[in-house]
């Protein structure tokens, strides 16, 4: 069987305890500077992270209201019955044509 580990700490007295007290006290009493100035820079960082993301949100509001301005927006010489005009050379475009009405058949390879 293991043998049980017997505690080694010490204990304390009254007087060490309360040494113990004050110097903690006092290591933290002299980090509360560099905490508040730690703070402050916290803060300010979260600021400007917020004006970044409210400037961002503005912008990308404006630009889907300048796009949905844009689609309402329909040049006159445009009708919505003309065609767009085809790409190509005029070989593709007489091939596109001649089978743009013709129904597609396919059927599965069988082997």
């Amino acid at each position: 069987m293991a043998k049980e580990k017997k505690d080694e700490r010490v204990p304390l007295t009254k007087e060490e305890v309360e040494k113990k007290k004050a110097e903690m006290t006092e290591w933290h009493t002299r980090q509360i500077p560099f905490l508040e100035t730690q703070l402050k820079y916290e803060d300010l960082l979260t600021k400007v992270q917020q004006s970044v993301t409210d400037r961002l949100e503005a912008e990308y509001k404006w630009l889907q209201i300048k796009a949905a301005l844009m689609e309402k927006q329909v040049p006159q010489e445009i009708n919505e019955n003309d065609q767009p005009t085809p790409k190509g050379t005029p070989e593709m475009v007489q091939r596109k044509e001649s089978t743009q009405n013709q129904p597609i058949h396919r059927t599965l390879k069988t082997e």
